[in-house]
């Protein structure tokens, strides 16, 4: 599923799709929230994350950014506190899913600082940089001719494991920021007129990304 956003000033697109969650994962996302600051040249995502250890003992977990929309530059990911920084690294493993979406995604390891017991809960924030995003539209006017930019992204949070709930938060440069068009329809919306934020979901249909 792909979804839009086309703004005055901004034009923001997520799509993706999904099915249903497999109970074969070593970790169950149980709560994920995006936020997309779109509010200068490069966008920003901070993601928080809360997922459930439903494997054996580990010290991992597999992040998956797009590269179809933007170009994610350096991650950092922490704790309670930016000051509980955590190491990422690129993924190099066997992961069945990391292997079968390899030309459209990147994926990146996540390692904690002790290992996370069968059973036992984790949450954290990764944040990263997307390049510059946004496209005009048209790419070239004639005098006063308006010009949009659109963002697209994915609608559902890229992952390898199964997402109970999620929910995305468009930041736009301030609330005065006309948005012309969000797509698909009835998915995204601004959270007050008066808001610079749109935001698609919750959705809670417990996506399995890939």
């Amino acid at each position: 599923m792909r979804a839009a956003l086309l703004g005055a000033l901004g034009t923001f697109a997520l799509g993706s799709s999904g099915a249903s969650a497999s109970s074969s994962s070593q970790w169950a996302v149980q709560s994920a929230k995006r936020t997309v600051y779109a509010s200068g040249n490069v966008a920003q995502v901070d993601v928080k994350i809360s997922a459930k250890n439903t494997g054996s003992e580990t010290k991992e977990f597999i992040l998956t950014t797009s590269k179809k929309y933007g170009r994610p530059g350096h991650i950092v990911a922490y704790g309670s506190s930016v000051k509980n920084q955590l190491r990422v690294e690129g993924y190099n493993g066997t992961h069945p899913k990391t292997d079968t979406c390899k030309c459209s995604y990147k994926h990146y390891a996540v390692k904690f600082n002790k290992a996370i017991e069968a059973g036992k809960t984790v949450s954290f924030t990764y944040s990263m940089n997307l390049g510059v995003p946004f496209t005009p539209l048209p790419k070239t006017i004639h005098l006063y001719q308006r010009q949009f930019l659109q963002y697209f992204d994915t609608l559902y949070l890229p992952s390898v494991y199964p997402v109970e709930t999620q929910v995305t938060n468009v930041e736009l440069a301030s609330s005065g920021t006309q948005v012309e068009q969000i797509e698909p329809a009835g998915v995204g919306a601004k959270t007050a007129k008066s808001s610079n934020v749109v935001k698609f979901g919750p959705f809670d249909e417990n996506v399995d990304f890939f």
